[in-house]
C-alpha cells in the first residue's frame, strides 16, 4: 500500500549530465514522477520510476563535488568513519563516481578497488561496470556512497552485495537526509535520478547489527555502519509529510523572472 505525495510529468532523467548547447539540453530524455510512501518499510519512492531510462554509460556524468572547499571538509569527516571501521581491511567502493574519494583512501594506505560504468580515465584499481551479484572477489568491507538511492530494488541490491560477499563484512551506506531536503527545499529537491529517498530510520531499520550511523554535511547527509550478515527488510516508522510550500515559492519566482529582462542566478553550482 502506497501514500502518493507529489507528482510531477515530464521531468529530465538526469540531473549530473553536462550539456554542450540548449538545443541539446532541451532534447534530454525526460520522465514521470509520482513520489510515495510505502505503508510497509516507511521509504519514499518514485512509483513512476523506471530503471531502464536511466544509463550511467552516457556522456558528461558529472556528479563530482570537489571543488568546494566545504566538500573537501566533509570528506575528511567521511574518511575518519572509515578510518574508524575498516582499516587494515579490503574494501570495494561501489559507484566510486571519478574514484576522488577512492584515490584519497589510497593515499590513506587503505586497500582500496571501486566500481563505476559512469567512470572517466585510467585507473587500475576502478572497473567501469556495473556490480553484480556474481563477483567472484571478495571483500571485507563495502562503500555506498549516494549509490542507494539511485537503485529500484535497494533491498535485492543489499542482498546481492551480502551474497556476493558470502554474507560477510561491513558495509557503509551514505545518502540524501530526506528530512533534510524536504525542510530546506521541499518538493524540488525530488528528482527523476533518485528513485529512492531516505530518512535516517529507515537506514537503520536496514539492518539488525548497526555499528554506527548518523549525520554528516551539516545534516545533508546520512551515513550508517553495519552488518552485512544482518540485513532486513524495513519497517514503517513514522508518516512524511511532503514540505510543498518551498515549491509553490518556487512557481511565484519563476513567474517574476518572466517578466523581467535580465536575471542573474547566483550559487547554483553543485
Amino acid at each position: 500500500m502506497q501514500k502518493i505525495l507529489y507528482t510531477r510529468k515530464n521531468t529530465p532523467v538526469f540531473a549530473a549530465v553536462l550539456y554542450d548547447s540548449i538545443d541539446e539540453a532541451s532534447k534530454a530524455k525526460v520522465g514521470d514522477m509520482q513520489i510515495v510512501q510505502d505503508r510497509e518499510s516507511g521509504v519514499v519512492f518514485n512509483a513512476a520510476f523506471r530503471q531502464e531510462n536511466v544509463e550511467y554509460k552516457v556522456a558528461n556524468y558529472d556528479a563530482g563535488k570537489q571543488s568546494s572547499g566545504v566538500f573537501k571538509n566533509v570528506l575528511s569527516e567521511i574518511l575518519e568513519i572509515i578510518k574508524r571501521h575498516f582499516k587494515g581491511k579490503k574494501i570495494l567502493e561501489i559507484g566510486c563516481g571519478d574514484g576522488y574519494f577512492l584515490e584519497i583512501l589510497e593515499q590513506n594506505s587503505f586497500d582500496i578497488k571501486g566500481m563505476d560504468p559512469s567512470f572517466v580515465g585510467e585507473n587500475p584499481l576502478i572497473s567501469k561496470e556495473y556490480f553484480t551479484k556474481d563477483s567472484k572477489e571478495k571483500f571485507e568491507c563495502v562503500i555506498l556512497r549516494h549509490v542507494l538511492e539511485h537503485i529500484k530494488d535497494y533491498y535485492g541490491f543489499l542482498c546481492d552485495i551480502a551474497a556476493a560477499n558470502n554474507n560477510q563484512g561491513l558495509v557503509y551506506i551514505e545518502v540524501p537526509n530526506l528530512d533534510f531536503s524536504n525542510n530546506h527545499f521541499g518538493a524540488i529537491d525530488f528528482y527523476y535520478e533518485h528513485v529512492n529517498y531516505f530518512r535516517l530510520e529507515n537506514l537503520e531499520s536496514l539492518f539488525d547489527k548497526v555499528i554506527e550511523s548518523g549525520y554528516i554535511f551539516g545534516g545533508e547527509y546520512i551515513y550508517i555502519v553495519a552488518n552485512l550478515d544482518s540485513i532486513k527488510k524495513p519497517r514503517f516508522k513514522s508518516e512524511f509529510i511532503i514540505n510543498t510550500k518551498i515549491d509553490s515559492n518556487i512557481a511565484m519566482l519563476a513567474e517574476k523572472i518572466k517578466k523581467t529582462n535580465t536575471s542573474v542566478l547566483w550559487g547554483g553550482g553543485g
